[in-house]
């Protein structure tokens, strides 16, 4: 089985690079035709954790305008342009920001409508430099309305009552290995927003959950029970300002900086809850900081300052628990472990962090540094007799420097994350290494790209790889170089209330994989539903195979208020 899996991986490698040679073969042997005016040959959209953004490619420099948002649609009007025959519309989007993208030939221009939530803002900004992109970016953070142009539906600008909403939801899994339940955790989650002027907004939201799997089961210890039976936290409580092409959001957050699917790369400033590895919505996993975050918007650039004052770490399972920390503990040792030493919260303590983006012939780089404390703890090991370890954890300070990029190129969108780690501390089994650590750096980096085929099927493919320099052949669970890839597709049927969702990411050089099917189904205007399958394989010591054992179904209801 391990064998197969480099076959597949070149195949698959080949059959992506085929696809774009034949579609640039075929665009080349298209005839020059000769328009009086600019005319609109793609439309692609790039959906990211804090915004999505609409690419209008156009053959030649066009005027705009832009029309009043009306019940959340953005109107715009594409002066003296053509649509190409071959432009298939509408676009359904349904990411949560936009719904749908309608575009109409019309005498002498085109028209485009953009379906958005009433509560989202949105930029438009045309990139000349030989591209001719027309751009609108719509996010979640309000701007001023003067910037945005945006119509006040409720009158003149002043305080509103806050929106008050949430969700109930039911999570259910079963491992396949007649373990039998895993998981029956029922979630609550309550949120309120609403502003007090044009340019001050505000934002709350709390969950609490119970999982019934302790009083239904005897199936773990009583430590985990404590640590994962209930919770109850304050989630998003923040407030937005803005001032021109300032603005500030302080207090309670999450700060997005990757866009990797099934797993983290550039997204390195929030710490995680990987008490199930990282198979829950990125939503749950990421826990929200306090934080001042602080960016200006100027044209093309962007720049962006974080301040984090209380510092916060990874959570991960207890031994004994579905997806259990693994430690670098031989067969047949024993081991002792002491409290996890934590940094206090402090300005000495203080994580600090900038991000400067620019959009520049239609790449949208940036690049970022990050000072911090290392959300994994350092396992530091004595031996204090033979067969005998005793681990003292603490957290150490890290510098992380990286980049991205995104680059939209004959409809699909190439993307790359760009991760170095500067004295990351890795635990070795060599018992003769005084407290077991020795200190590396290490790149992690993703290249990717984005495709939908027939405007239907949503496609992502991720070459994925770390590379740890002066590596040591004792270092845990790692390797010189770790080559993965990961695909992805989504659809959907039954005007998109019905979608089917495959995720695989595997090693390259052996099977070490997850398998993760969904269906989706919305089955009514508040509820939802989902069953799925995640497998795990390969070997014991592996990213994936270490849970092999741990395959599982899983049944999840949702109702919003």
């Amino acid at each position: 089985m391990p064998g197969k899996l480099k076959p597949a991986a070149i195949f698959l490698l080949a059959a992506i690079a085929f696809m774009f040679s034949v579609q640039e073969a075929v665009s080349a042997e298209k005839p020059v035709r000769k328009k009086k005016g600019p005319e609109l040959l793609t439309v692609v959209v790039s959906s990211r954790q804090d915004l999505t953004r609409v690419y209008f490619n156009l053959s030649a420099r066009a005027a705009y305008e832009i029309g009043p948002a009306e019940d959340g649609t953005l109107k715009l009007n594409l002066l003296g342009a053509a649509l190409s025959p071959g432009l298939a519309v509408p676009i359904k989007v349904n990411d949560g920001r936009i719904d749908s993208i309608e575009v109409t030939r019309l005498k002498g221009s085109v028209a485009v409508s953009i379906g958005k939530g009433s509560d989202l803002v949105h930029e438009v900004s045309l990139e000349e430099n030989g591209t001719h992109i027309l751009q609108v970016t719509v996010r979640e953070r309000p701007r001023p309305a003067e910037k945005f142009k945006e119509v006040a539906k409720d009158g003149p600008p002043g305080p509103r009552l806050p929106r008050l909403g949430g969700y109930l939801k039911n999570e259910t899994a079963s491992r396949l290995s007649g373990h039998g339940l895993s998981k029956v955790r029922n979630i609550a989650q309550f949120e309120a927003s609403g502003s007090l002027s044009t340019n001050i907004s505000y934002k709350a939201s709390a969950r609490a959950y119970y999982d019934a799997v302790f009083d239904l089961t005897d199936n773990y210890p009583e430590l985990v029970r404590q640590d994962q039976e209930s919770e109850a936290v304050l989630r998003d409580f923040y407030m937005d300002f803005s001032l021109g092409d300032w603005d500030l959001r302080a207090g309670r957050q999450g700060i997005v900086w990757g866009e990797a699917i099934g797993l983290f790369f550039a997204d390195i400033v929030n710490a995680k809850d990987l008490r199930e590895f990282v198979l829950p919505e990125f939503e749950y996993i990421r826990k929200p900081q306090w934080a001042a975050d602080l960016e200006y918007t100027r044209g093309n650039f962007h720049l962006e300052l974080v301040w984090i004052p209380v510092p916060e770490f990874h959570d991960f399972g207890l031994p004994g628990s579905e997806f259990p920390q693994a430690f670098p503990i031989p067969q047949g040792t024993a081991a002792l472990f002491n409290g996890v030493d934590e940094p206090s919260a402090g300005l000495s303590n203080s994580e600090t962090g900038a991000r400067v983006s620019y959009l520049a012939d239609g790449w949208d780089l940036s690049v970022f540094h990050f000072y911090t404390w290392d959300k994994f703890p350092t396992n530091f090991r004595t031996v204090a007799a033979p067969g005998l370890y005793v681990f003292s954890p603490e957290h150490k300070r890290i510098n992380i420097t990286g980049a991205t990029f995104a680059k939209e190129y004959g409809g699909a969108v190439l993307k790359g994350e760009l991760v170095y780690y500067h004295g990351k501390r890795f635990s070795v089994l060599d018992e003769t290494d005084l407290d077991g650590v020795v200190e590396k750096d290490y790149l992690d980096y993703l290249l990717g790209v984005d495709y939908t085929f027939f405007d239907r099927y949503d496609f992502n493919f991720q070459f994925m790889q770390r590379v740890i320099f002066a590596f040591d052949d004792n270092i845990f669970r790692e390797e010189r170089v770790r080559s993965s890839a990961s695909v992805w597709f989504k659809t959907g049927f039954l005007d998109d209330r019905l979608e089917p969702e495959l995720t695989i990411i595997s090693s390259i050089e052996e099977l070490d994989m997850l398998l993760r099917a969904k269906l989706n189904y919305k089955f009514a205007e508040s509820w939802q539903a989902r069953i799925g399958l995640d497998i795990f394989d390969g070997p014991l010591e592996g990213l994936f195979g270490q849970y092999r054992d741990r395959d599982r179904v899983y049944a999840e209801v949702r109702y919003d208020f």
